[in-house]
């Protein structure tokens, strides 16, 4: 399929699991953005150049809360994208990822993204993975008009763990003088009422 979603959570470990699957392969184009937050770097595929995505002090740049982010790394970026659509070895291309900026801000990648989105659905003999974050899934598939193409495939993405949670319900209660867990939260017993609130996620 020329389009296809991996979309989990943040810090679940997309880029790691794409970069171990992906990386270092030569058919392979796009990129990768590895690293935390503060000192995230934009890596172009398959040669592994990478770019500082924080802006030089004083110079332009696109701010996200507390960051500065280079136009330049996006540029490079989109330009990437679109002459790997035309390499004759490219056979998949990885967008790690179309965040919050791209979606809801037409900042960032928007709107080059948006070019290089309606080309890549037609090329047939290239697949192009598209990074988005859990929570923006719905929208991005709206924006874009994507609204057939799949999410998560087993096949590809099942080494992406999901979130799991625990619910500690132990001790003595000592102090209460009676097991906190049965103490009644809104109708339930904690324990319960903890686990309805944790099940969503």
């Amino acid at each position: 399929m020329p389009i296809e979603f991996l979309s989990f959570p943040v810090q679940s470990g997309k880029t790691t699991w794409l970069q171990e699957r992906f990386g270092q392969r030569s058919d392979t184009f796009g990129f990768l953005t590895p690293g935390d937050p503060a000192n995230r770097t934009l890596r172009l595929l398959p040669s592994g150049i990478e770019l500082p995505y924080a802006a030089a002090p004083g110079a332009p740049a696109i701010e996200i809360g507390r960051f500065r982010l280079d136009p330049q790394a996006f540029d490079r970026g989109l330009q990437h994208l679109m002459a790997a659509l035309e390499h004759p070895d490219c056979r998949t291309i990885l967008v790690d990822e179309i965040g919050p900026i791209e979606v809801r801000q037409n900042r960032g990648f928007a709107p080059g993204i948006d070019a290089f989105i309606r080309t890549a659905k037609e090329r047939d003999h290239v697949t192009t993975f598209l990074v988005v974050r859990d929570f923006l899934l719905d929208e991005a598939r709206q924006r874009w008009q994507l609204h057939t193409e799949p999410a998560n495939r087993p096949e590809h993405f099942n080494p992406v763990r999901p979130r799991a949670g625990l619910v500690l319900a132990g001790g003595e209660s000592r102090r209460m003088g009676r097991d906190k867990a049965f103490l009644i939260r809104s109708g339930l017993p904690a324990y319960a009422h903890t686990a309805a609130q944790l099940a969503p996620h």
